[in-house]
Parts: structure tokens; sequence; C-alpha cells
């Protein structure tokens, strides 16, 4: 079986959070699994840099610890990641156990957009 790589991962992610939200039954439930896969994009994102940084990364869904990591390591990240740690984590621990983030639509296609752009910053890499 081939290892398929954490930015190309990251893509699919992104991919299936911007499908889910172009459903046409897209209501609470589509929603919050769309920001779930919006933060798995940016956290596998995040991840394939510091590998490509021969950095080891945290096994973690937490957004804040890998800020950290790219700071300890002198890495450039975008501060919207930065600024919005908290809620990308919650998109992953929340949803992923039931809880609902009630995540708001115009946030997460803001940061679908965003997400994108960070994938395709580091797709030669």
């Amino acid at each position: 079986m081939k290892k398929i790589d954490l930015l190309t991962r990251a893509a699919w992610d992104l991919e299936s959070s911007t499908e889910l939200l172009n459903l046409p039954q897209a209501d609470e439930k589509f929603l919050d699994i769309s920001a779930y896969h919006l933060q798995q994009s940016v956290e596998k994102t995040m991840k394939h840099i510091l590998a490509q940084n021969g950095i080891r990364f945290e096994k973690t869904h937490d957004i804040e610890i890998l800020c950290k990591q790219f700071f300890d390591n002198g890495l450039e990240l975008p501060e919207w990641i930065f600024d919005n740690a908290t809620l990308l984590t919650n998109y992953a621990t929340k949803t992923r156990y039931g809880d609902s983030v009630l995540a708001i639509r115009k946030r997460v296609v803001g940061f679908q957009k965003m997400a994108k752009e960070f994938i395709e910053m580091h797709c030669d890499s």
C-alpha cells in the first residue's frame, strides 16, 4: 500500500470540507463535519511543514501546541492560524465526540480560502 503524504491528505481534507458545504442539505451537522475537516487540513499542513524542516511534530490535534513548535523552531505561520488556534482545535476535538461547536458558515468558508492558500504555499516543499 502506497503511503500518502500529509500535504496530499491536507488537500483532501480541505476538499471534503468545501464539498460538504456545497451540499444542498448542508445544515448544522454538515457544517460541523466541514469544520472538522478544515481543522484536519490545517493540522496536517502544519505537520507537513514541521516534517519538511526535520522537526518531529507532536502527535496532537491541538493547533496551539503545533503553533508553539513553529515558533520554537523559528518557522513562519500565517497569523490567522495563530489567532484562531483554539477555535480550530475545537473544530476537531469537540465535533469528534459529538459536541457541536456551532461553527459559523461564513467563518468556515473564510478559513477554507486561507487554508487553500496555506497548502498551496507549501506544495513544492
